[in-house]
């Protein structure tokens, strides 16, 4: 959030891109706290903007490759919505080899339905070694998730680097 734009805005920075905005649209950023704004699901990617998904675990690392197919009928026809749209469904790799998508998107879910149960102490950063890592690209970027255990019971989650919150 920059200067004002005498009393009908201000300049706020998104995206590497300067733009004026009124207190009208975007006010609520100045009365919000930045924990406010932060959301409690760190994984929030639908799989259709997903290219690529890198889990670490104890040594051990699987690269999932994302891709959405036009869906085949039995009949060989392309299945269409209502309006005659072509429909897509996701087709995955795990480490160059064909993989079932329905068992695959099952645990994405899951880890998409991941939130927050807490807030970590100011200034927390771990020193234990992370449980799992998750890396994720497409056309948004990439986010990472870094899960560490905190206590007996949670994890703290690094998201991008950011230790912010713990996980059950």
């Amino acid at each position: 959030i920059g200067d004002p734009i005498g009393s009908l805005g201000f300049y706020l920075l998104y995206e590497g891109e300067i733009y004026q905005v009124s207190h009208a649209s975007m006010g609520f950023l100045y009365s919000m706290d930045i924990d406010d704004i932060l959301s409690p699901a760190p994984v929030n990617v639908p799989i259709n903007r997903l290219t690529r998904l890198s889990v670490h675990r104890g040594g051990e690392s699987r690269a999932y490759e994302v891709s959405m197919i036009e869906k085949i009928l039995p009949n060989n026809q392309h299945e269409r919505d209502e309006a005659g749209n072509l429909l897509y469904e996701p087709y995955i790799t795990v480490n160059g080899q064909e993989a079932d998508s329905t068992a695959i998107l099952r645990e994405y879910l899951r880890l998409m339905a991941l939130r927050a149960s807490g807030k970590l102490p100011e200034g927390f950063a771990s020193e234990e070694e992370q449980a799992v890592r998750y890396q994720l690209s497409g056309p948004f970027g990439e986010l990472e998730l870094a899960l560490y255990p905190f206590d007996a019971l949670h994890y703290a989650m690094r998201v991008n680097g950011q230790f912010i919150h713990y996980v059950d």
